[in-house]
């Protein structure tokens, strides 16, 4: 659940499920979550249940990184690829794209891009829409 600010932002309000069905396998997303936030980098982190033909459900999360962090490239490269070999999809979302010249220019970026299956805007009501689809694929 969520809700559209004035401003165009997105606020997460929570989620309809309190565990995620992924083939027999339950999952429950506030512990990934709190996985995922206790890295110092994260600055939040939502773990959703989306449907899936074979499973059910799968797993999809999405991780704000902290404003100003600038992982280690060496590091973020191997939790990447660790990343790739057990999720279904990466997706990156990142509002710079929208960006007119935007190139991913930095380390993190650069170390990180190698095991992303889709990179996308973040900026808009309308990225996010996007951004919905392509996890939903």
């Amino acid at each position: 659940m969520a809700r559209v600010e004035e401003d165009g932002t997105l606020t997460l309000l929570g989620r309809g499920n309190t565990c995620v069905n992924s083939g027999g396998e339950k999952v429950f997303p506030e512990e990934v979550e709190g996985a995922l936030k206790s890295h110092p980098d994260v600055f939040d982190a939502l773990v959703i249940g989306m449907p899936d033909d074979r499973l059910g459900q799968r797993v999809a999360a999405l991780v704000q990184p902290r404003p100003g962090a600038e992982p280690d490239p060496a590091a973020l490269a191997e939790q990447m690829a660790r990343l790739k070999r057990v999720a279904h999809k990466v997706v990156w979302v990142n509002p710079l794209k929208a960006s007119p010249g935007y190139a991913p220019l930095a380390q993190g970026m650069a170390a990180a891009l190698p095991y992303v299956d889709v990179f996308v805007e973040g900026h808009s009501l309308a990225a996010l829409e996007e951004v919905a689809a392509v996890i939903g694929e």
